[in-house]
Formats: structure tokens, C-alpha cells, sequence
């Protein structure tokens, strides 16, 4: 499937409009514009200043702004799933380990309290 970057790139090439005159419409300065067609959000200011230069974007090239945006939001809504996704498996990760050291732990403490008391028991009675 096409990702919004693709769909915005190619959108824009099919009008025969250049990255610089979109630049000049919108006052969007350019880096920001290759970063919404390489789908590189994490450059951007922030969600509401993506979601005005998409805006933007479209109206200069002429297509559904709404489109755009609802795309975009789309998008933002898997990978943050995603991220929460991945969070909770490092949590499990980290939670599993923390048992297993919980775990070790507390056999070596009981091992030594049995060595401790079976030394006490055997000179008690010696």
C-alpha cells in the first residue's frame, strides 16, 4: 500500500509542481516538506504543526486536505499501537527477569538460612 509521503510526492509530481514553489505557497520551509514525503514525522514540531503543513501541502497541490489529514491520523493511530505494542513486551521482558532474579535470590537466602541453622542445630548439640 502507499504511504501517505508516496501519495503526497506523487500527487505533487503528477501537477508538475516542484518542492520549492509548494515551499513558497504554503511558507512551509522545505526540509519540512521532504520530511512529510519520506513519512519522516519525528523531524516535524509536533502533531498540530503536521497535521497544518499536510493542510497545506494539499491545498497547494490541489487535493482533499481532509483525505490527507485523516490519512495521516490513520497512520499516527497504528504506530502509536505499535508503540504500545512494543512497550508492553519490553515491560514483560523486564518483569520476567526481575522474577527470575526475585527468584535466584531468594533460594541462595534460603539455602544460607538452612546452612546457617544446620550449623547452629549441629554445635547446639555437640
Amino acid at each position: 500500500m502507499e504511504s501517505l509521503g508516496q501519495y503526497l510526492k506523487r500527487e505533487r509530481e503528477l501537477r508538475d509542481i516542484s518542492l520549492k514553489t509548494v515551499e513558497e505557497t504554503t511558507k512551509v520551509p522545505i526540509k519540512f516538506l521532504m520530511a512529510l514525503e519520506r513519512n519522516d514525522y519525528d523531524v516535524l514540531p509536533g502533531r498540530a504543526f503536521i497535521i497544518g503543513f499536510l493542510r497545506s501541502y494539499a491545498k497547494a497541490v490541489s487535493i482533499d486536505s481532509d483525505e490527507v489529514v485523516n490519512r495521516y491520523l490513520d497512520y499516527s493511530s497504528a504506530k502509536k499501537e505499535e508503540i504500545t505494542s512494543i512497550e508492553r513486551k519490553i515491560e514483560e521482558k523486564e518483569s520476567k527477569k526481575k522474577l527470575n532474579v526475585n527468584l535466584i535470590l531468594g533460594i541462595f537466602v534460603g539455602f544460607s538460612l538452612l546452612v546457617i541453622l544446620g550449623v547452629a542445630f549441629y554445635f547446639s548439640y555437640k
